[in-house]
């Protein structure tokens, strides 16, 4: 086995963790993490997805991705050099003993090789050399076609199967079949459908700005009203100074870019999007938060600092009551 498969292997025995489970927890196919392990490259999707699903196992078994994306192979269809244990090129001899017997053999072979291809040079074209007429050639390889995204506005992240294809307008060659793709820009709803590819296609996206958050309803101070005085409305705020101040509420403070959805108990859509990392977002308890990057969404109910919602790169959600 390589070293690339062996060191995954390894880490994920060492933690006592189960493959299948890994996989479901990743949102990628077993067979794809046991190809990884056994080093079966070739039955890996296309090099971006591929390099992606390494990437995300290598950070579940708490390795860095970096030396394992570097053995990774810039082609699957190369088969490396393994040198001797001394460090010398493996070498063969210049003559080999062939017994007289197995060059008749091997005469006999050609000529039946030699009358078989003269054969089938003679049959007429219209009919086909082996199987019904009319059927065709299966190809093992996975046809790939030419995907092209335009998105109104450009310069939006384009994911495909959850893998960032780069910043509209995005185009990538892709295995034919159903994929799902993603566009998603802050201060826009983000955009996901499945997608049909058979042939090289171009999905034009036009992306939806998002509502504004629903906002606590503002307060007034109870030393101006027993003075008389009145006191305007504050103007909408996401951001807060003092996360303990907000007893009875959920408050998510946002430490990097993380796709969020925060929903009531019935379903209903309270908030969708991408804030700024800094953002400071207050929300009546209960609610349902659903966060596409765990590791930077810090939450603090009813001025309890409960931490981060989960690991880096993992998507978590968790109801709050």
């Amino acid at each position: 086995m390589c070293e690339l498969g062996t060191r995954l292997r390894e880490a994920r025995e060492a933690q006592g963790k189960d493959i299948a489970e890994l996989a479901r927890q990743l949102m990628v196919r077993r067979a794809f993490l046991e190809a990884l392990e056994e080093c079966r490259f070739s039955e890996l999707p296309e090099s971006v997805l591929a390099r992606g699903y390494l990437r995300r196992y290598a950070l579940k078994l708490g390795l860095d991705p970096e030396p394992l994306l570097a053995l990774y192979p810039r082609t699957t269809t190369q088969v490396p050099f393994t040198p001797l244990a001394d460090g010398k090129k493996q070498s063969f001899p210049r003559r080999l003993a062939i017994d007289p017997s197995v060059w008749l053999w091997l005469a006999a072979t050609l000529i039946l090789v030699s009358g078989l291809a003269a054969l089938l040079l003679t049959r007429p074209r219209s009919t086909p050399a082996f199987g019904n007429p009319g059927s065709k050639a299966v190809v093992n390889n996975p046809a790939r076609v030419r995907l092209s995204v335009a998105v109104e506005p450009a310069g939006a992240s384009v994911y495909l199967d959850g893998f960032l294809l780069g910043p509209a307008p995005a185009a990538a060659d892709v295995e034919v079949g159903s994929r799902t793709l993603r566009v998603e820009m802050p201060g826009y709803q983000p955009y996901q459908a499945q997608v049909d590819i058979s042939s090289s296609k171009l999905v034009s996206v036009k992306l939806e700005p998002e509502p504004k958050p629903d906002v606590l309803p503002p307060q007034t101070s109870s030393t101006n009203e027993a003075a008389g005085q009145t006191r305007a409305p504050d103007a909408p705020q996401t951001s807060l100074a003092s996360p303990a101040s907000t007893a009875g509420s959920l408050v998510l403070r946002f430490e990097g870019k993380s796709w969020v959805r925060i929903t009531n108990p019935a379903g209903q859509r309270l908030y969708e999007g991408i804030p700024a990392t800094g953002t400071t977002l207050t929300f009546d308890v209960p609610v349902v938060v659903r966060a596409g990057n765990a590791g930077v969404v810090r939450v603090n109910l009813n001025g309890k600092d409960l931490g981060l919602m989960g690991n880096k790169d993992e998507v978590a959600q968790a109801a709050y009551p």
